[in-house]
């Protein structure tokens, strides 16, 4: 059981790096200048973090944020009753 453990421990260690090194590969060919900088409370905490994105990403947010939202309206999605 413990072998298994470790396996999988391993391989989701191994996942998570390389999903990092992939995001820092796209943003190392971004001219520093084209990026927009802002302080962001992550959900759930009160420690602002500072992310930085191009015109183009927050242009692509606003329009998944815009299809989010209107999918809602289309489905009437509510908030789930809450029992007593």
């Amino acid at each position: 059981m413990k072998k298994h453990f470790t396996i999988l421990l391993m391989t989701l260690v191994s996942v998570g790096c390389a999903n990092n090194f992939n995001n820092k590969e796209k943003t190392a060919n971004v001219d520093k200048s084209d990026l927009i900088c802002v302080s962001e409370k992550p959900t759930g905490s009160n420690i602002s973090k500072r992310v930085c994105r191009t015109p183009a990403q927050i242009e692509l947010e606003r329009m998944r944020a815009a299809l989010a939202t209107d999918k809602l309206r289309r489905t009437g999605a509510t908030a789930p009753e809450q029992s007593q």
